[in-house]
């Protein structure tokens, strides 16, 4: 049993490891990449300290202990601006960060410390290390404090989805599959973490639960790192950091008119939008300039972000092929997958949005028309 624990927190290791090397070597470097470096770091400490425990590893585990005593606190709060990095500016983080992070610093302080100092033997009475001798409630608070703070990170995710939209033409969620799905694998862990302390602290287990805990992180972790850490939006540019970056790139009229018309007549003549999975680097590559450009032009100079004026064309698209004969034996949603959308929900959401009336009372109106 020691063996297969200890080649699944070796494991664990290396697949911390690679993805923060992975994570390093990304080409765009973000604020968002280095708290994500920080809580993989974190759990790098976690799994060597249990490894420490496993080997009798005396001053390896005082040093990971230092680290992971409190890590819960520390990774909810992570996860959290890990989450609000990815949509906001960094110095609009900083200030919060501090606040989000002070309950961290003080549990280091007042228990962490101190209780280092009286395990390596050391005489400074700490009488307020009483409360240590109810180490479970302590753990459990941390389990508690961790798990609300994935939550509220989960909801906050959600929130932001719709800034996803400057970028990319169809609103998918597989274009937020690896955060979501990294979020959802801590509230497993969590889930999993609370309820292995409830089984120890009512039937007493002689065996320490918090290796389940930690063998379901790699677990996780391994998941993620095989199957999310290439998926694109780890790397994507923050919206908004993107936007006041290229702020700097004033174009001239000229240049101006020029994009202008080259993007509609990539749209007019090409109909790259008829492609659902169709990308701001996708057009930007067709209209030979940056997609950061592009995407600043878009906003700034047409006042409109990319996901609505793609969208705006499949309309307009869908409008002319709903009375065309060809199409007459084609459902609404039929002729709208040929338009380039790729779901049912976002193709009626899309047009009501774009003529105030839903897809069916348009072929009604066209259809009295006629």
């Amino acid at each position: 049993m020691k063996l297969i624990v200890d080649f699944i927190l070796v494991t664990g290791l290396i697949i911390s490891i690679l993805i923060i090397y992975k994570i390093k070597k990304a080409e765009v470097r973000l604020f968002s990449h280095t708290i994500l470096v920080l809580i993989f770091a974190f759990i790098i400490i976690i799994i060597l300290n249990f490894y420490s425990l496993l080997h009798d590893i005396y001053l390896l585990y005082i040093f990971t202990f230092l680290f992971e005593d409190a890590s819960r606190i520390l990774l909810g709060s992570l996860i959290y601006f890990y989450i609000k990095s990815i949509f906001i500016e960094r110095t609009e983080l900083y200030k919060p960060l501090f606040f989000h992070m002070l309950p961290y610093a003080l549990y280091l302080l007042i228990f962490t410390i101190p209780g280092i100092l009286v395990f390596v033997g050391s005489t400074i009475d700490f009488k307020h290390l009483i409360v240590l001798k109810h180490t479970s409630n302590l753990n459990l608070f941390k389990a508690i404090y961790l798990f609300v703070y994935t939550i509220l990170s989960l909801r906050l995710f959600n929130s932001y989805k719709n800034k996803y939209k400057l970028d990319y033409s169809t609103f998918s969620e597989s274009n937020f599959i690896w955060v979501k799905r990294m979020l959802i694998g801590a509230l497993i862990v969590m889930s999993i973490d609370l309820f292995t302390f409830l089984i120890d602290y009512l039937f007493n287990t002689k065996f320490d639960t918090g290796f389940i805990t930690v063998v379901a992180l790699i677990i996780i972790i391994s998941y993620l790192g095989n199957y999310g850490i290439n998926q694109p939006f780890v790397f994507l540019s923050n919206p908004i950091e993107t936007q006041r970056e290229i702020h700097k790139n004033v174009f001239s009229d000229e240049e101006i008119d020029t994009l202008k018309y080259r993007i509609e007549n990539i749209l007019h003549y090409e109909k790259p939008y008829l492609n659902p999975e169709l990308t701001l680097k996708n057009l930007a590559n067709k209209a030979k300039v940056s997609d950061k450009k592009l995407s600043f032009f878009l906003n700034q100079h047409l006042e409109t972000p990319f996901y609505d004026l793609i969208n705006s064309y499949r309309v307009d698209e869908f409008k002319e092929k709903i009375n065309l004969p060809e199409y007459e034996k084609y459902s609404l949603v039929g002729i709208a997958y040929t338009c380039g959308f790729n779901s049912k929900s976002s193709f009626y959401r899309v047009f009501k949005k774009e003529t105030g009336i839903s897809p069916t009372q348009f072929k009604k109106n066209t259809s009295n028309k006629s």
